[in-house]
């Protein structure tokens, strides 16, 4: 849940952020349906946001992505939303997705005016999205969501060599397919996973948000931007094939049900930026429940259709 109020045509206050995995794609791609113990706390948990909503007297948005998209039962999970926790939820494609996680992810970053791609890694899946200001110019949606990542290919917990190796080699042959357009003046990722692997390298290797970094054939100084390099998450791979899920939660003070699919967002993000040929991405906070209020604030009624288009709105750059 994410409550805001706008800053301007692409910058929010946000008022609450409240976070619950319940991860309903691991028995989607388990079963192919979501089990009744997920369902049930997926139900609690948009229950206790409606009412976190009402009380700071907000309009309500609530989407559903891959994890409900591909469950045999996801109209039965549609329906016991709107039934059980009084919340409308509204499936949305790959396409609408990546576009709302573009514009959550670019918000309030003013300083880029060339283009740029967003990775929002998902539970389920993962969309790659390039764009200039709020204009889409390219997007896709795969599936390689951490959590997806995680079940398809059986990592361990904790995964051998052998099987990030594997799980490895399957995301760069799903990647090959997709070309986005080049140059990329920057990249960006989103989603919780990400947040969490960010977390884990400052903490193991130090804070680098102040910086000095090339814009535009300049040298300008940066400072509050978490960053992640490729060499980073080559480290944090060695350390998450060393322990347990468990043993890591404990450590760094992360969900352990976010500690499980770690290993596997790390290769999914790796394997990501290698295929954009970037050794550096910025870490963003926002995402795609940032980018639904963006979207609703500037189209109203139309915002998925906006979501659609990819048009965007009128502002500094695009």
């Amino acid at each position: 849940l994410t409550v805001a109020r706008p800053l301007g045509a692409n910058d929010l206050e946000i008022l609450a952020d409240e976070s619950d995995l319940v991860r309903l794609g691991h028995d989607v791609a388990a079963q192919g349906a979501i089990s009744e113990p997920r369902a049930r706390r997926a139900v609690a948990a948009l229950r206790r946001y409606r009412l976190l909503a009402e009380m700071l007297s907000a309009q309500v948005l609530c989407v559903a992505t891959e994890s409900v998209r591909g469950a045999s039962n996801g109209a039965l999970m549609l329906r016991r939303a709107r039934e059980e926790a009084g919340v409308e939820v509204l499936t949305i494609t790959g396409e609408q997705e990546g576009a709302l996680g573009y514009w959550g992810a670019t918000s309030g970053v003013s300083h880029i005016t060339g283009q740029r791609m967003v990775i929002d890694m998902g539970g389920g899946s993962l969309q790659l999205t390039v764009g200039t200001g709020s204009r889409i110019a390219w997007r896709t949606s795969v599936p390689l969501g951490a959590g997806t990542v995680r079940d398809r290919y059986g990592l361990g917990n904790p995964p051998s060599l052998a099987q990030l190796d594997h799980a490895y080699q399957a995301v760069r042959e799903i990647l090959r397919e997709y070309q986005p357009p080049q140059p990329l003046e920057e990249v960006s990722v989103c989603g919780g996973t990400a947040g969490a692997i960010a977390a884990l390298i400052q903490q193991l290797y130090g804070d680098d948000r102040h910086r000095v970094v090339p814009r535009n054939g300049r040298l300008i100084e940066v400072t509050g931007q978490r960053t992640i390099t490729r060499h980073h998450l080559e480290c944090l791979l060695a350390v998450l094939r060393d322990e347990p899920a468990e043993q890591l939660a404990a450590r760094f003070s992360i969900k352990a049900a976010r500690a499980r699919i770690l290993a596997a967002g790390v290769v999914s993000l790796l394997g990501s930026l290698e295929h954009v040929s970037v050794s550096r991405a910025r870490i963003s906070r926002r995402g795609i429940r940032e980018g639904m209020i963006l979207a609703w604030l500037h189209a109203g009624r139309g915002w998925l259709d906006l979501a659609s288009s990819g048009a965007g709105w009128a502002d500094a750059h695009g």
